[in-house]
């Protein structure tokens, strides 16, 4: 049995949440998963991105207005996906990595603005 070790409870975000991550060629995603205390997505892997450990991430919903800029975060990992792995079809397709990043001292805007995502945003909570 696998023992969890996660703080927050993870969400399963809508199918048009992605994240920007990084500041000069940023990575860019759909999120997997998403809590208060991080998040997971997948993004198309370029050998020309940065793999800085501390970083800034923006999650916006798109075509929706909602955007959530500058959240501080570090890189937890940073994986290649197999294709049978993935949940989006696109990683069949290309190479695709799952980066995991932990959110990092946030501010109370911060907080509420991503409490008001996790609450308007997710269909459900991801149970493994």
């Amino acid at each position: 049995m696998r023992l969890e070790r996660r703080e927050h409870i993870r969400f399963l975000p809508e199918d048009n949440a992605f994240i920007a991550l990084g500041t000069e060629i940023p990575k860019l995603g759909r999120i997997a998963n998403i809590s208060m205390g991080g998040a997971s997505f997948e993004y198309i892997y370029h050998k020309n991105l940065s793999h800085d450990s501390g970083c800034n991430a923006d999650i916006f919903m798109s075509p929706n207005s909602f955007h959530l800029p500058d959240i501080p975060c570090k890189i937890v990992y940073d994986v290649p996906v197999s294709p049978d792995d993935s949940p989006f079809t696109l990683a069949r397709s290309v190479p695709t990595r799952r980066c995991g990043i932990e959110f990092e001292q946030l501010n109370d805007n911060t907080s509420t603005d991503l409490l008001y995502f996790l609450k308007n945003y997710t269909s459900g909570i991801l149970l493994s």
